[in-house]
């Protein structure tokens, strides 16, 4: 007897899509989702964060104690002029100027309060002129009879450490770390030359020229650097090492000679940097704010950051940004009104920065 066939039906057979395509848009598709996650976190975060936090009018900063000791971590570069955010400091609070500094030391050499200053160096990439503008800051503090100490790991490791410790001989004691190192190795200058691969790649710069010291264009146009180029260059080179020999060799009680042999002779190790005069003390930063504390007399743990006490002091005295200025204008602005005049003469400080150009010929980008 034969059987009946039941009736075929539709096979639908899906596939499964493999292969990088796939793969890396579902990649690139998570990614997209965890940072999607991740933005709402944040602005749930802060909206938590802002609705338990004071208002600016009613927030005060904390009074500072009777006794203070500053300290600051000079790390890096001063800039010369307040800046925007960036990208690599993004916050809106730009960081301090080299003015704010110095304003700010001369604030605190006047303030009954202050008693000493420890500061700590992290490989600075401060210029001469800087470093003397700080050192001036320092001495003036020092004239007041306070305390002023500076600790580095060392000064100066895979380059020459000359502003590093020109910097720190403005100090009345200079601390390092037991193992560290003092690399004074002097001064130099470096000056790229691109025409010999101009020249590979068949391109003939022209340039006008005027003046036998004008070497602007020489990094172009020549392969090496001219005579007149050379003597300025070493001119100029020979000034800033003699003005930091004379002011390390002041500071250290030692011969501009000795400093002189010094410099030959780098670097040092912490035992030979002691054994010459170069350092005062072998130990650790903590050690060097415990040493400031017990000569000034403060008995207090707490310590005073530098920015933090420019946020204290009066506005007209103030540098890094005064927090009461800015109080003030915000509770000003808040009630429409303009903050109220102190009656005292002020000059006014404007900083400007950017390119040097003609008006003749130039476009208005350039002005």
């Amino acid at each position: 007897m034969a059987t009946a066939t039941p009736p075929v039906k539709e096979v639908i057979v899906v596939k499964k899509r493999e292969g990088f395509p796939w793969n890396f848009f579902r990649f690139i598709r998570g990614i997209i989702f965890f940072v999607g996650l991740m933005v709402i976190a944040s602005f749930v975060l802060i909206a938590v964060a802002a609705s338990k936090m004071p208002s600016l009018s009613s927030f005060e900063p904390q009074s500072l104690p009777d006794k203070i000791v500053l300290t600051y971590t000079f790390r890096a570069g001063l800039e010369e002029v307040v800046s925007g955010p960036t990208l690599t400091n993004p916050m809106l609070r730009s960081s301090a100027t080299l003015n704010e500094v110095v304003t700010t030391l001369n604030a605190a050499a006047k303030d009954t309060r202050v008693k000493a200053f420890v500061a700590r160096i992290e490989d600075i990439k401060f210029n001469v002129a800087q470093v003397q503008e700080l050192r001036s800051a320092i001495a003036n503090f020092r004239k007041a009879g306070k305390t002023a100490e500076v600790y580095a790991d060392s000064y100066g490791t895979m380059s020459s450490g000359m502003a590093d410790y020109y910097f720190a001989t403005g100090f009345d004691k200079v601390w390092m770390q037991p193992i560290g190192v003092v690399s004074i190795t002097g001064m130099a200058a470096e000056v790229p030359f691109f025409r010999g691969f101009l020249d590979k790649v068949g391109v003939t710069p022209q340039f006008g020229h005027k003046g036998t010291y004008k070497s602007a264009v020489e990094s172009i146009t020549l392969t090496d650097m001219s005579a007149p180029a050379r003597e300025a260059m070493e001119s100029l080179i020979n000034d800033l090492a003699g003005q930091m020999t004379a002011g390390i060799a002041e500071s250290r009680h030692l011969s501009v000679d000795e400093v002189k042999a010094d410099i030959d002779n780098a670097p040092f190790d912490d035992q030979a940097s002691l054994r010459l005069k170069l350092v005062d003390q072998l130990g650790y930063y903590d050690e060097a704010l415990a040493d400031a504390k017990q000569k000034a007399g403060v008995t207090t743990e707490k310590t005073v950051d530098l920015s933090r006490y420019a946020d204290d002091i009066e506005p007209d005295h103030a540098g890094m940004g005064s927090f009461k200025e800015m109080l003030a204008k915000a509770e000003a602005k808040a009630k429409n009104e303009k903050p109220k005049a102190d009656g005292k003469k002020k000059i006014a400080l404007i900083f400007a920065a950017g390119e040097i150009a003609q008006f003749g010929g130039a476009s208005a980008d350039n002005h």
